[in-house]
C-alpha cells in the first residue's frame, strides 16, 4: 500500500488539497491517489487490486477523520470485498507507520512490515528472567543501538555480502512490539 502525489494546478479540480510530495521533500498543492496492490514474490511483479483518490481535508463527512482512516477503510473494504482473509502481511512505507493505522492493521487480523522513522524511539526487549515479588515485570532492556549488532540475532542469507540481523522491539510511540531488522551491505560499506 503507498500513496502517490499527482501534482494538478487550477481551483476547480475535485480532490485539490496540500498532500506530501516526495520527490519535492514538503507539501504541495495537487490530488493524492491511494495504491493497493496485490505482490506475488514467486513472479516478482505485483497486480494492482485498488487505486482510489484520497478525498480532500474538507470533503471528509467527519471532521476527526484523518487520512490514515481513509487509508485503513480502504484497505478494509479490499480485504472483505475480495476475501483476502488468508493474507498475512502489509507492506507499507515509514508514512503508514501511525498507532491508528497499526492498529486498524491488527483489528484485520494482518501484520504491518515497513519501514520505521528513524529518530523513533525503540528499545529492546527484556528476555532475562523474571522477578520475584508483587509489582509490574521489567519490559524493557534500553535503547537500541544501532551500531553495535552483537545484541542482534544475526541470521542466514544466500548473499555473503549481506549481513542480516533482528532483534525484538519495543517501539515507544506505538506502544507495541516489533521485530526490528538490519541489513548491512559489507562489500559497500552500507
Amino acid at each position: 500500500m503507498d500513496a502517490r502525489f499527482v501534482p494538478k494546478s487550477g481551483k476547480h479540480t475535485y480532490g485539490l488539497d496540500r498532500f506530501w510530495h516526495g520527490s519535492h521533500r514538503r507539501t504541495a498543492k495537487g490530488r493524492e491517489i491511494s495504491t493497493l496492490a496485490w505482490l506475488d514474490l514467486t513472479a516478482h511483479c505485483a497486480y494492482g487490486l485498488s487505486v482510489e483518490q484520497t478525498p480532500p481535508s474538507a470533503e471528509t463527512a467527519d471532521p476527526e477523520t484523518t487520512r490514515m482512516d481513509v487509508s485503513l477503510d480502504q484497505l478494509r473494504r479490499v480485504v472483505t470485498t475480495h476475501d483476502l482473509r488468508f493474507l498475512r502481511y502489509v507492506v507499507t512505507d515509514g508514512a503508514y507507520r501511525k498507532q491508528k493505522f497499526v492498529a486498524g492493521v491488527r483489528a484485520l487480523e494482518l501484520h504491518q512490515i515497513g519501514q520505521v522513522r528513524a529518530d523513533a524511539p525503540r528499545r529492546s526487549r527484556y528476555q532475562g528472567p523474571k522477578r520475584p515479588g508483587p509489582g509490574r515485570q521489567k519490559t524493557d532492556d534500553g535503547k537500541v543501538n544501532w551500531s553495535d549488532v552483537s545484541r542482534f540475532e544475526r541470521l542466514d542469507t544466500a548473499d555473503e555480502h549481506l549481513v542480516l540481523s533482528h532483534q525484538g522491539l519495543n517501539h515507544v510511540p506505538l506502544k507495541r512490539a516489533l521485530q526490528g531488522g538490519v541489513v548491512v551491505h559489507t562489500q559497500r560499506n552500507r
